[in-house]
């Protein structure tokens, strides 16, 4: 099912993703561990001193695949969902 997209979405998503109190990534997803060190808002060209208020278009994909698969958690802004009784190695 595609994911709801609306003006300002990846915005909304990524501030709800830095809302986590933890993002734990495994050691083989080098991939997704060097976009989440890598992502990042745009550089004022003219004072390189200066961030700007809207995310880089790079190093997103795994990010943005992160952001779909959360969009009903990101439209849900009242609360923040307890992974408490999750296990990761639960079979």
């Amino acid at each position: 099912m595609p994911a709801d997209k609306w003006k300002g979405s990846v915005e909304d998503g990524v501030e709800r993703i830095k809302a986590f109190r933890k993002i734990v990534v495994h050691p083989r997803c080098e991939r997704i561990a060097k976009e989440f060190r890598m992502y990042s808002y745009k550089v004022d060209p003219r004072d390189a001193r200066l961030i700007l208020p809207k995310l880089e278009d790079k190093w997103n994909h795994g990010i943005d695949a992160l952001r779909y698969a959360l969009s009903p958690l990101i439209q849900n802004r009242r609360t923040m969902p307890s992974f408490a009784s999750f296990s990761p190695n639960r079979r």
